[in-house]
């Protein structure tokens, strides 16, 4: 959901709601799990501690804390003097106070606070993103941490003095009461004040949270892996659980509070950016420091809490031999499965040997490595999570866990729920939606239950354990949250997740030479030519000859990967390339699923459907080219650099309009028949109307039919004989006809391995680039501007200014309005 329109596109609300969904549920785990291992060790004494606040006359069994007047939140709420949720809880502002000044510790020096509490009822803390989001409390920064007090000549005076989410380490939401609504409504402000934490400032690893319904309290925590809930607790009764939590992040290192060491936030110029630390050894063999300042962020794919969070900054970095001469650079962060080879590794071992030619068409790597905090590898499950792993149940006993609702509840036939959604664009699943990691052996880990992320009251039914679809929309309706949740599509939060084990991830930065653009951003800006739609193509195809060459395949071809540098494309994001024929014994799916290729992401073979061992092969990766062909051409529309789009044109584009969502739609269950057919059958191509285009683009369009001929002739031969392991076959043996030269009828007979037609033949990806390259007699290649059609309203007014349209923001990797962003299908 929120790699959709919803969240790009939608108000504050829509992105809450599409964030909970995102997450559906969450692993449930005991307080005294989350205490020994997510909350910090920050040697506080809690025995002497407690022993402190009642000497003082903070606490007793009794009447619990002094400050509430031994009353609840919800007996408080009730007096008519204090009938506001604000004020009752401005009562924690002091026990919080109490609890770190008594704090007593295990060592003799007793450390100085690292955070104060603070609560903004009347002001939200200052956002990078604009956001204007307020949580009921929070944990901030002493002066003598916070960067708003550290670089004060630095900062905007709008920004001096007032409280700002880069110095936010906690967040608490409260409700006086504890019922149905309250508690979906802590749910949902906990859930988007952590995704908030998380998404604008990025030297957060992870983030801790508190919510409360009037006494009933739980323990929140995130990071790139998971994010976990504690079981409930009272926390004027169980004192010692507050006192830990609150002593242990008061007098916790901005480390052990989810602060990246490695990055320092600046203000230089006109915003804020990073100064990023990288250690790794160099290509001599020397193991070197070097610090990248960022100049701007060219996209930022954190949407999701877990997943990659992928963030690609332009950085600049001094010359190692002279100081006063600075490059320009990319540098890549990401969080990257732990078992995966890193890109900088893949890329190395692919060009091993490589010719200055063949090098051209990747990107360059200038230093990679994985990031160390205090000398360990930051990754979730071994630095962040102590070595746990924190595991969900057996469906049958979820069902249980949820005061026995209707099992069918669980069990909805949606293909979603069987895929792991992680972070925007790729998967990481086999066929029956099991993430590979639990497929491998693990460490022991605590099963723990799911906790909901929307909750139901039990409604009067007269079947014990069943819940009446009209109860349910009742219940919704009268909740806080209902309406808006149901009103967007998935309902995830009726659909519990079968078990998944998210996979650990380790925190990695990869630093590349050339800054270009990718076909992505280029095609959004409205300064996309046709010209440069067929040189990547071009070069994209050689490319992936030369990857099928040495035994690879990329598995994550898009308009997003493919980058344009100096009139040439470049090939980039070798994370999931992999040796064809070698890894995973069964299959995993992966890609942006807009140009997947439609085998690869039903799972299975069109021409032999019954054999199991589905594998994605070179001839996928030609495919998904094959669709960001296909985007360019149908999400953008030749326009004149001179003269205004008639009503003929506009017409055409609503046409246009219509046939892409059809092969492009927001969700991508709905498309994968629809792009099958899409390869094998011409007609659909007769329907576009494309003889309103001029000469010059029919004859572009033509190329890329003839380029989906010899793709839908390659899927046919390479599926006579399965399985295919030799990656020879698919640059050496595999061979197809210049389909300008074979008929529709004489296919069949082209594709027998005749010696009468090896003249009309040659190597796929040959011919694919041969098609591509041709120019037609007296034609060159289409040099027309493509608007993207959402921003051809634009247009005239360009011809006016000559002022570009503002790209669309790619920091959350949308494809366009219509599209999922690039991570929505995957688990990079």
């Amino acid at each position: 959901m929120s790699a959709t329109n919803v969240f790009i596109q939608g108000n504050l609300e829509e992105q809450k709601e599409a964030v909970c969904k995102d997450l559906g549920s969450v692993p449930e785990i005991p307080v005294d799990l989350m205490m020994k291992y997510i909350i910090p060790n920050s040697q506080v004494d809690v025995s002497a501690t407690m022993d402190t606040l009642k000497k003082a006359g903070t606490w007793s069994e009794t009447t619990g804390w002094s400050d509430f007047n031994g009353q609840t939140p919800k007996e408080l709420g009730n007096m008519k003097t204090h009938n506001r949720e604000t004020e009752v809880f401005l009562r924690l502002k002091s026990v919080y106070e109490k609890i770190v000044s008594s704090a007593k510790f295990l060592s003799s020096i007793a450390p100085s606070p690292t955070l104060s509490y603070e609560q903004y009822p009347n002001i939200a803390p200052v956002s990078d993103t604009g956001v204007k989001t307020r949580p009921d409390g929070c944990g901030v920064l002493t002066s003598s941490q916070g960067v708003h007090t550290t670089n004060q000549r630095d900062i905007p005076l709008k920004e001096i003095g007032k409280p700002n989410w880069f110095d936010i380490a906690f967040v608490e939401e409260y409700k006086l009461e504890d019922r149905f609504s309250d508690t979906n409504d802590n749910i949902y402000k906990i859930i988007w004040s952590l995704h908030h934490i998380m998404s604008v400032d990025h030297r957060r690893r992870f983030a801790f949270g508190l919510t409360i319904g009037d006494r009933t309290t739980r323990i929140w925590f995130c990071c790139r892996q998971t994010v976990l809930v504690s079981q409930p607790f009272d926390f004027i009764k169980e004192a010692p659980v507050l006192v830990r939590f609150i002593a242990s992040l008061a007098y916790a290192s901005p480390i052990q509070l989810g602060y990246d060491p490695t990055m320092s936030l600046r203000w230089r110029g006109d915003g804020w950016h990073y100064d990023i630390k990288l250690t790794s050894q160099m290509p001599d063999g020397v193991i070197r420091t070097r610090v990248y300042e960022t100049t701007r962020t060219i996209c930022d794919s954190a949407n999701n809490i877990r997943g990659r969070a992928t963030r690609v900054y332009e950085a600049t970095i001094e010359d190692p031999e002279d100081s006063s001469i600075t490059h320009t650079v990319v540098l890549k962060d990401s969080w990257v499965d732990v078992g995966r080879s890193k890109e900088g590794d893949t890329l190395a071992a692919l060009l091993e040997g490589a010719t200055p030619e063949e090098k051209e068409l990747f990107l360059t790597v200038v230093q990679h490595g994985v990031v160390k905090i205090d000398g360990h590898d930051d990754s979730t499950e071994d630095l962040i999570l102590g070595g746990q792993t924190f595991c969900n149940p057996l469906v049958d006993e979820i069902a249980k866990a949820l005061d026995n609702e209707d099992a069918s509840i669980f069990t909805e036939d949606n293909d979603d729920d069987s895929i792991l959604v992680d972070e925007m664009g790729s998967l990481s699943v086999n066929e029956h939606g099991e993430n590979l990691n639990q497929l491998m052996p693990k460490p022991p880990s605590y099963d723990s239950r799911l906790y909901p992320l929307y909750h139901y009251p039990p409604p009067p039914t007269s079947r014990p354990g069943v819940i009446p679809s009209s109860s349910l929309n009742n219940t919704a309706k009268a909740s806080t949250r209902g309406n808006a949740i149901d009103s967007l599509p998935h309902h995830t939060h009726r659909v519990l997740r079968a078990p998944i084990v998210y996979s650990p991830k380790v925190h990695y930065r990869i630093v590349f030479e050339e800054v270009g653009k990718s076909l992505l951003s280029v095609a959004d800006s409205g300064e996309l030519r046709a010209v440069d739609v067929s040189h990547a193509l071009q070069d994209t195809t050689l490319a992936l000859k030369f990857m099928a060459k040495r035994g690879y395949i990329h598995r994550d071809v898009s308009a997003g990967n493919i980058i344009l540098y100096q009139n040439r494309a470049k090939l980039a994001d070798l994370e999931f390339a992999k040796e064809y024929g070698i890894g995973q014994s069964s299959y995993v799916r992966t890609g942006t699923y807009h140009f997947m290729s439609g085998e690869v992401a039903r799972g299975r073979y069109t021409h032999q459907p019954t054999f199991e061992a589905f594998a994605h092969n070179p001839i996928h990766d030609l495919e998904s080219l094959w669709w960001v062909g296909v985007w360019c051409m149908m999400w953008h529309y030749p326009v004149s650099d001179t003269e205004e789009l008639g009503n003929s044109k506009q017409e055409h584009i609503n046409q246009m309009l219509i046939h892409g969502n059809q092969l492009f739609p927001t969700y991508h269950g709905v498309a994968e028949q629809t792009r099958i057919d899409e390869i094998y059958s011409p007609v659909t191509y007769r329907r576009r109307a494309v003889a309103q285009y001029d000469r010059p683009m029919q004859s572009f369009i033509s190329r890329l039919e003839r380029f989906r001929q010899c793709i839908a002739w390659a899927h046919r031969k390479t599926q006579k004989q399965l399985p295919r392991n030799d990656a020879s076959y698919f640059t050496d043996v595999l061979r197809v006809s210049d389909p300008r030269r074979v008929s529709a009828s004489d296919v069949i007979n082209v594709e027998d391995d005749n010696p009468a037609n090896a003249s009309k033949m040659r190597p796929v990806f040959d011919m694919v680039y041969l098609i591509l390259s041709r120019n037609v007699v007296g034609i060159g290649a289409p040099d027309q501007r493509l608007w993207p059609l959402d921003s051809i309203k634009q247009h005239s007014n360009w011809l006016k200014t000559k002022k570009y349209p503002k790209p669309r923001n790619h920091t959350h990797g949308a494809i366009n309005i219509h599209h999922m962003n690039e991570d929505a299908y995957d688990d990079k």
